[in-house]
């Protein structure tokens, strides 16, 4: 279970597994996608768990491993990512 698009016309097509130390949570990510498939975070989203700035940084660092699909226009989205706590 990644990350998966809640809302918007973009779907993500290549993700990699992401572990931190931050405490059990459900963030809905707004997700810029350019053109060529690269998410920029914009903030955090209604009905997230936790609104930590620790949170965005995280999301931000992950993004960078994450693949859109393209298309031909900037696109926004919401992404859930639920983050575990690994025993």
């Amino acid at each position: 279970g990644g990350p998966r698009v809640t809302s918007g016309n973009r779907k993500i097509i290549k993700y990699y597994s992401f572990s931190g130390d931050l405490d059990k949570a459900t963030i809905y990510a707004i997700i810029r996608v350019s053109p060529e498939g690269r998410g920029t975070f914009v903030r955090i989203g209604p009905r997230s768990t936790s609104y930590s700035q620790a949170y965005a940084t995280a999301i931000t660092e992950y993004l960078r491993n994450i693949k859109f699909d393209t298309s031909d226009q900037e696109s926004t989205v919401t992404v859930q990512f639920n983050f575990k706590v690994n025993d």
